[in-house]
């Protein structure tokens, strides 16, 4: 199996949060009960939460927010649990044409929740009706970098739909970052959508034509693809634009496999095994290769080299 990459600690392209055009009105939150924190203490506060957002849901605004406010003064309620609250009452009294009510709860959800984008983003847009576009834009990037972070976050958790709404929506905002097409790339294909991964690759690599990354994330998504050739042209260039790249070298190999080409698949293991000598796996996989070629002696070096360095790799053969 190939290695893939993500850049989960890379930097955000930067962007300027005027350049996106808000629809006004049309504000967002997540209603699912899993926005809540899971077996609370106290359940009653959290399910009059829940039924408010039902009822915000088919539009009665009005039960929604007493709701809301039943739940906030029951003091039953985790930090988090409360910020979702007032998130939601926020959005209730926007809905109800109370926009500086709707401000204050988003201020109080902010303090309470700081790391969720989507308060930012709700704010901003009331902000930006009342003309107020220097606190819209920092509220705008505030949301544009947390819609990333929790994008990535649940790629970590294996959420790939989730990841990929909150990835788009940062693209919303930063629409020349190959860093998010990248990573947008990579909830695609491990959700399975390799034409969509390789199409944000490919977006990537017209971004940043340099940069080794995007190349070979598209081979390994065309490597699962089963499009061998293709893959070995985007391994072949990110090695070029990075000769010690040891993960393309790696990758490039197990491609070399797939055609049969196991001499070429040797070398590029110890091209790998020259830039990381303590690349367990790449002599676990060379071992692999000439004990089929037949080079017994020089496979069972590279099979006591791999436990050596990692006693936790099976290397029985």
């Amino acid at each position: 199996m190939e290695r893939f990459l993500c850049i989960i600690n890379r930097c955000i392209a930067s962007h300027s949060a005027k350049s996106t055009a808000l629809a006004a009105g049309v504000l967002l939150l997540a209603l699912a009960a899993a926005g809540l924190t899971a077996a609370p203490a106290h359940a009653d506060a959290r399910d009059d939460i829940l039924i408010g957002l039902e009822a915000a849901r088919r539009g009665a605004h009005e039960a929604a927010m007493r709701y809301y406010t039943k739940a906030m003064e029951s003091g039953e309620l985790s930090s988090h649990d409360l910020g979702m609250a007032y998130k939601a009452r926020a959005l209730s009294y926007h809905d109800t044409g109370h926009p500086d009510k709707a401000l204050s709860d988003f201020e109080q959800a902010a303090k309470l929740t700081p790391g969720d984008p989507d308060i930012y983003y709700n704010r901003a847009q009331i902000l930006q009706a009342r003309g107020q576009q220097e606190e819209a834009d920092k509220d705008l990037q505030r949301a544009a970098q947390g819609f990333a972070q929790r994008g990535n976050a649940y790629i970590d958790h294996e959420k790939y739909d989730a990841a990929i709404s909150d990835l788009t929506k940062a693209l919303l905002f930063a629409p020349d970052s190959a860093d998010l097409y990248i990573v947008r790339g990579l909830a695609y294909k491990l959700n399975g959508s390799l034409d969509k991964a390789t199409d944000d690759y490919t977006r990537a690599i017209e971004l940043a034509p340099d940069d080794p990354l995007p190349y070979m994330n598209r081979a390994n998504t065309l490597l699962k693809a089963e499009q061998y050739g293709m893959a070995l042209m985007d391994y072949d260039k990110a090695i070029e634009l990075d000769p010690k790249y040891a993960d393309a070298y790696f990758n490039r190999a197990t491609a070399y496999e797939k055609i049969l080409e196991d001499e070429k698949a040797v070398e590029d293991y110890t091209m790998a095994i020259k830039i990381n000598p303590e690349d367990a796996m790449a002599y676990k996989r060379r071992g692999e290769l000439r004990k089929g070629m037949g080079q017994n002696s020089l496979a069972d070096k590279d099979f006591a080299k791999a436990f050596k360095i990692d006693p936790n790799l099976d290397t029985a053969n």
